[in-house]
């Protein structure tokens, strides 16, 4: 028996298989940790690759196109992005960041009246405040700030001046229309309802007034509650 030429020949298919297997694709969540550092380092062209290698191999992961949509989103491809998003929500609908990105994406792309009839059949359907906040805050964004008013009024209906959501949007909508009488009394609710809050301190403070404790007021929906 040549024993030497047996001992080649196995080394050369050994070395033939171990090729084989390094030229073969790779495994999933080695993709999925090299598209998560590049998204980390704003490699956002190359996390895009990665996280759409998944898609195609996995295209049922609604996680993956979450992932490809942030990349998207962040290379402007806003009409990408919410194909992308659009597949997740149609798997997780009540995923708040699903529905975040998605209203972004249609923001970003131009899409207004599809992002004002998803965020507002939403927020009718559920009655929740969080919901209201998030089409007011989006209708703001997008520059219609009368219907901004009216979803984020609704909002602190609901709320009754629990939470300091509605107000600091209120707060924002009214110190963008230029109207500092109104966005002051809201940031004055806020810090009623929150008054040890940093970022409502420094707010009032951009204003010229001082977050002291006689600055509060309790918020208007509370009357009657």
């Amino acid at each position: 028996m040549n024993t030497p030429r047996i001992t080649s020949i196995f080394a050369i298919s050994l070395l033939a298989l171990t090729l084989t297997a390094c030229s073969g694709p790779r495994a999933l969540h080695m993709v999925e940790a090299s598209g998560d550092r590049a998204m980390d380092r704003s490699l956002y062209q190359l996390a895009a690759e990665e996280y759409a290698e998944i898609v195609d191999r996995r295209p049922s992961r609604w996680d993956a196109h979450v992932k490809l949509a942030r990349a998207l989103l962040k290379l402007d491809r806003p009409l990408e992005a919410r194909e992308h998003l659009e597949v997740a929500y149609s798997q997780r609908p009540n995923n708040e960041e699903v529905v975040e990105l998605l209203a972004t994406a249609m923001l970003e792309s131009g899409d207004i009246a599809a992002l004002t009839r998803e965020l507002r059949d939403r927020a009718e359907t559920s009655g929740a405040v969080s919901d209201w906040v998030r089409l007011g805050i989006f209708l703001l964004r997008a520059g219609d700030l009368d219907a901004s008013e009216t979803a984020l009024l609704t909002a602190a209906q609901l709320d009754r001046g629990r939470t300091i959501q509605p107000q600091m949007g209120l707060a924002r909508l009214y110190g963008r229309a230029g109207n500092e009488t109104k966005a002051l009394n809201r940031l004055r609710m806020a810090l009623y309802i929150d008054p040890e809050n940093p970022d409502i301190q420094q707010a009032i403070r951009s204003y010229g007034q001082i977050p002291g404790p006689t600055f509060s007021i309790p918020p208007v929906e509370r009357s009657g509650v």
